[in-house]
C-alpha cells in the first residue's frame, strides 16, 4: 500500500512500506507539487509515456482539469494523450507541418491522420491477439 501525504508537497516523499513507489505514484506526486505552486502555464513532456493505461487515464483526467483554467502545453508521441486538446501542433524534422484540433487534423488526411491510424491499428491488433476463442 502506498503512503503519500501532501502536508508539505515540495518535501513529500513517496514510499511503499520501505520501498519506493511505482513510477505512476511518483508522477502523480510530481504533478501535485507543480499544481501546488499554481503556475499560469504547465508544460508536460511525455507525461504518460511510461504508464499503464489505467494510470494514463488518471493522469490525463488531472491534466484535463488543469486545462479548464490554465494554459497546458503537452509534448506527446502517444496521440491518446492529446486528443482532447484545443490545438495540436504536428512536428516533423523540427518543423511544424500541421496544426489544428484532432478532428480537423483527421479530416485533412495528412501526416497526423496517418500516425493516428497507425497507433489505432496497433492498439486494436493487440486486443485481437488477446481474444481467446473456444
Amino acid at each position: 500500500m502506498a503512503s503519500c501525504t501532501l502536508a508539505s508537497p515540495s518535501k513529500t516523499s513517496c514510499r511503499v512500506i520501505g520501498q519506493l513507489c511505482i513510477f505512476s505514484n511518483k508522477l502523480r506526486l510530481a504533478i501535485a507539487r507543480v499544481v501546488y505552486r499554481d503556475p499560469e502555464i504547465y508544460i508536460f513532456d511525455e507525461a504518460t509515456s511510461f504508464l499503464d493505461s489505467y494510470s494514463e487515464k488518471r493522469i490525463q483526467a488531472s491534466i484535463e482539469n488543469l486545462r479548464q483554467s490554465k494554459t497546458v502545453i503537452a509534448v506527446a508521441h502517444r496521440i491518446s494523450s492529446i486528443i482532447n486538446t484545443d490545438e495540436i501542433l504536428v512536428m516533423k524534422d523540427g518543423r511544424i507541418i500541421e496544426r489544428g484540433s484532432h478532428a480537423e487534423l483527421l479530416s485533412k488526411e495528412g501526416f497526423y491522420a496517418g500516425l493516428y491510424n497507425h497507433q489505432h491499428d496497433i492498439k486494436h491488433s493487440k486486443k485481437e491477439k488477446n481474444i481467446v476463442t473456444s
